[in-house]
């Protein structure tokens, strides 16, 4: 996914980027199931990379999509696996649906712990987060 963004402040070798997170958005097909950005701007913290950068600068800033995909797969379909599964084994020795009903929310319930953990190992690692692939040339 790329954005663009304006370098509003330089750290060292670290840039404060902003995000016109809006505009990304619109063309999203799951905008509505999205509550962590919300509308407007949004500011990102990110290295300078080789590019000669200055205040007011305008560049492209990129996730890779393995990595959007990798982080979709365990936030949608990872809890409805495990729920599943745990629904299916309970059926499998009960054969009583109300008890695997029952079984598939507490599925739920492990399945947010289990993302948590993921998030805490994973979540912070360099293929997670976003770089700076270009300077929007000005006119």
């Amino acid at each position: 996914m790329r954005e663009t963004g304006t370098l509003v402040k330089i750290n060292g070798k670290m840039g404060l980027f902003e995000l016109d997170v809006a505009g990304g958005c619109e063309s999203c097909d799951i905008k509505h199931q999205c509550v962590s950005a919300g509308p407007g701007k949004r500011k990102i913290d990110l290295p300078l990379g080789s590019f000669d950068l200055e205040i007011g600068d305008q560049v492209y800033i990129e996730t890779s999509p393995q990595s959007l995909l990798g982080a979709a797969f365990v936030v949608f379909m990872l809890p409805l696996m495990i729920a599943m599964g745990i629904y299916g084994i309970c059926y499998y020795f009960t054969k009583r649906p109300g008890v695997s009903l029952l079984a598939l929310f507490a599925g739920l319930g492990l399945a947010y712990f289990v993302i948590s953990k993921i998030d805490r190992k994973w979540g912070r690692k360099k293929a997670f987060e976003p770089v700076v692939v270009g300077k929007i040339q000005r006119e």
